[in-house]
């Protein structure tokens, strides 16, 4: 047996011995969580809540006190002169935290979600969701542990970057104006995973700094540096250069198959404006094939001078729903009267771009009401049931390991008058996905007939995206247009 296994076989040792009150206390509270909540009938928000509490604590505090066993951080420089590698002390605690963290966790997963009746590859893969959705966070928790040698000062460590985030996330997410054209159009996970990429990269540099070069102000400078950044990037991306890194998977055959055409002319607001307000409307008529949906995630409308000079820009994101075969978007802008006068005497032109994706079907499956959990290929493991406080609704719920659907689309089958519901769309890659454990779920009216009513799902995929522009002559319509 080599020295460095006998290193870190006496680091893990000492630390069991040492921490095994804490690592019971945190198994004990996982197993609570994982195994009691899926038994509970009862809302019970009290004992919820105070059992997530204990939890979080539980587990922040086990990891912080086996890292600060060996802190690395102090005045006594012990590390100068201890027979112990850096690269082994370093694998030592990496092991005790998956031994005691994750191991438990996705164990009582796994049992929670057997004994509520689910089946044994079905917990599999729901019990994998702590060990794939955690491994960031942990990571970070366990650089900002590498920063101090008492719990105390972790704690406060943890707390003022916490209260540094929460307090200023808001602000930049309120001055980032394209917030909302990027989430909850499918693209939110480009700028997502920016962040984690920049959060675990400065989290792995602070591990390397304080485990291999043991420089505690260059390690404070990577997360003051990292968390800056996080914090601030909302006010500085754009949706535009976010759908254009989404626009690098998209397929330029398929996008042919996206019709649009903006309508001519000008048309007058049908909604209610003050007199100081012009307001205007712009129709695009769409057209896709009628087993396809068409998905506009955003419209984005510019006012440029005669020298090529963007004076004024806006968009539009509203509720969006992909929907397939022809149809016609409207969408409604307001200028102020002083502005609008400005603009036509100085003979600025419009320009609206759309930002357009195109979802195929790629398979579809029938499943029977009646609360029973089935395997739908492509789809994942699900059920759908009446809801017990509207019966007037069929509440459906899937779960599903690696490779996601863009979009799921409900139907009742048999019910033409029924409508459709979609679960909201999401362009993350396939590869990014090959991990991940995800669970939906989503509501669809049921028919008043008799019997057991059948859902219909089916599962699209993302084809193409595409931004279509069109430049107006004069201001949303041109001169002759006085509203």
């Amino acid at each position: 047996m080599s020295q460095s296994t006998l290193v870190m076989k006496a680091v893990l040792r000492k630390d069991f011995l040492q921490l095994w009150p804490i690592v019971a206390l945190a198994a004990a509270l996982l197993c609570l969580r994982n195994i009691l909540f899926p038994l509970l009938t009862l809302p019970m928000s009290g004992l919820r809540t105070a059992i997530e509490v204990a939890n979080g604590l539980a587990c922040c505090t086990l990891l912080f006190a086996v890292i600060q066993q060996d802190a690395l951080t102090g005045v006594r420089h012990d590390w100068f002169t201890r027979p112990i590698s850096r690269g082994s002390l370093f694998a030592a605690k990496a092991i005790f935290i998956v031994v005691t963290l994750t191991v438990p966790a996705d164990l009582s997963m796994i049992i929670g979600w057997l004994v509520t009746g689910h089946s044994l590859q079905e917990s599999l893969a729901y019990g994998l969701q702590f060990s794939l959705n955690w491994v960031g966070p942990l990571l970070m928790l366990a650089a900002l542990g590498t920063l101090s040698n008492t719990l105390l000062k972790a704690a406060m460590t943890v707390l003022a970057v916490i209260a540094f985030a929460a307090l200023l996330v808001p602000v930049t997410l309120t001055l980032g104006l394209d917030n909302d054209a990027i989430y909850g159009t499918g693209i939110g996970w480009i700028t997502e995973s920016f962040y984690l990429l920049l959060l675990m990269a400065a989290s792995a540099g602070v591990l390397w700094l304080q485990y291999a070069q043991r420089k505690l102000w260059r390690s404070i400078a990577v997360v003051t540096v990292a968390t800056v950044l996080a914090v601030c990037a909302p006010m500085y991306i754009t949706q535009r250069q976010v759908f254009g890194v989404q626009k690098l998977f998209s397929s330029a055959a398929k996008e042919q198959r996206i019709g649009a055409t903006l309508a001519p002319g000008c048309f007058s607001s049908s909604d209610d404006v003050n007199e100081s307000d012009a307001a205007f409307t712009t129709r695009l008529q769409v057209s896709v094939p009628p087993d396809s949906h068409l998905f506009i995630g955003a419209t984005r409308l510019r006012y440029i001078d005669g020298e090529g000079r963007t004076l004024l820009k806006a968009g539009y994101t509203g509720d969006r729903t992909p929907v397939g075969g022809s149809r016609t978007e409207v969408d409604h802008w307001r200028l102020p009267r002083a502005v609008y006068d400005d603009f036509v005497a100085r003979r600025v032109h419009a320009q609206v771009t759309y930002s357009m994706s195109l979802l195929e079907p790629t398979l579809s499956a029938d499943l029977v009401a009646d609360g029973s959990r089935r395997y739908l290929n492509g789809i994942g493991f699900c059920s759908a049931r009446p809801l017990d406080i509207d019966p007037s609704r069929l509440w459906v719920d899937c779960l599903k390991r690696g490779t996601q659907p863009a979009q799921v689309s409900l139907t009742v089958k048999g019910d033409s008058e029924g409508g459709h519901s979609d679960r909201p769309v999401d362009f993350r890659p396939s590869w990014l996905e090959f991990l991940t454990v995800q669970r939906w779920q989503l509501g669809i009216a049921k028919p008043e007939r008799s019997g057991v009513p059948t859902v219909t799902l089916t599962a699209f995929e993302a084809r193409a995206h595409v931004d279509r522009t069109f430049t107006i002559p004069g201001v949303l319509g041109g001169e002759q247009c006085v509203p």
